[in-house]
């Protein structure tokens, strides 16, 4: 999945950020970043790079586990996208959902695979029904082969459901203009 995620990072325009959060330590070793879904880059105290912490996924919390002085400036440097791997995962899951619904096949997440493997075209099928999920706002979307315009006032349901159709047709007629000759 992590190239489909690749693929919606892309449309969704969901860059690798880097953000820095400052503490004064006080009391407690405990430091709760700004944002989630986290990859720490580096830790300083008082400008001294320090590997002595312990970092939570669940609660976004740093902490310390080396011996601090009250006063202390920690500066925690990490990185983050907008939409964490869980978040774009949910998404995933509820494309592929409209994607059998509105009758071109039938697929499933299991772990981080989805089943059966997607083609290319496909995968850019089930990221931009995810774009569509996030941004419903947006009157155009376009595929390799697909460019569709919607009314402004469609539903997010109708333009997904547009997609699908326009994809199977897309994908029949494709097939017929590939056949080799003899």
């Amino acid at each position: 999945m992590l190239s489909l995620r690749n693929k919606i990072r892309n449309l969704i325009k969901d860059t690798l950020a880097t953000q820095i959060d400052t503490f004064t330590y006080t009391s407690s070793k405990i430091f709760i970043l700004t944002e989630v879904g986290v990859t720490i880059s580096s830790i300083t105290v008082n400008g001294v790079a320090n590997t002595s912490y312990t970092f939570s996924t669940v609660t976004n919390a740093v902490t310390m586990t080396g011996t601090l002085v009250s006063g202390d400036v920690l500066i925690i440097t990490y990185t983050y996208y907008n939409y964490t791997d869980t978040e774009l995962n949910a998404y995933i899951a509820a494309a592929l959902d409209f994607i059998a619904t509105y009758g071109y096949q039938y697929f499933e997440v299991s772990g981080t695979t989805v089943i059966p493997t997607p083609t290319l075209a496909e995968k850019s099928l089930i990221a931009t029904s995810v774009y569509m999920l996030i941004e419903p706002e947006y009157s155009e979307y376009r595929l390799p082969n697909v460019v569709i315009r919607y009314p402004r006032k469609a539903s997010k349901e109708e333009k997904i459901e547009q997609l699908v159709h326009r994809f199977k047709f897309n994908s029949a007629v494709i097939g017929v203009l590939t056949q080799t000759e003899e």
